[in-house]
C-alpha cells in the first residue's frame, strides 16, 4: 500500500512525463539539457561535466546525448588535443525547447511544494 507522500510524488512525477512528453523529450533528455544550458561560456561541458551534474550514469548519459544530437537540440564538437572528447553545446532548437518546457515545470514544482 502506497503512502500519501509516495502517491503526491508518483503524481508529479506522471505530470512530469506529461509536460516533457508534449515536447518529445523524456525527463533523463529534459536533465541533460539543463546542465549543458547550466555550464559557463569557458568550461564547454563534456560527459563528465553532465554525468556529474545529473546523477546519472555514463551509459545513459551517451545514449540521451546521441538522441539529443539526433533532434538537433545538441552539438558535438569533437575535442583537438583528445579526439575521443567531445564537448556538447546547445543548438538553438535545445534553447527555445528548454525556455518553453522549464517555466511549466517550475509551475508544476509550485503547485506541489505549496
Amino acid at each position: 500500500m502506497r503512502t500519501p507522500i509516495e502517491a503526491i510524488f508518483e503524481d508529479w512525477q506522471r505530470q512530469q512525463r506529461v509536460i516533457l512528453k508534449k515536447y518529445g523529450i523524456t525527463r533523463n533528455q529534459f536533465k541533460v539539457l539543463q546542465a549543458v544550458a547550466s555550464a559557463k561560456r569557458q568550461h564547454a561541458p563534456n560527459q563528465q561535466f553532465i554525468v556529474k551534474h545529473t546523477g546519472m550514469n555514463k551509459m545513459v548519459v551517451s545514449q540521451t546525448l546521441d538522441s539529443l544530437n539526433k533532434k538537433m537540440l545538441i552539438t558535438r564538437i569533437r575535442g583537438v588535443i583528445d579526439t575521443r572528447q567531445y564537448t556538447v553545446r546547445l543548438g538553438i532548437p535545445g534553447r527555445t525547447l528548454l525556455d518553453k518546457v522549464a517555466p511549466e515545470l517550475a509551475e508544476l514544482e509550485k503547485l506541489f511544494s505549496a
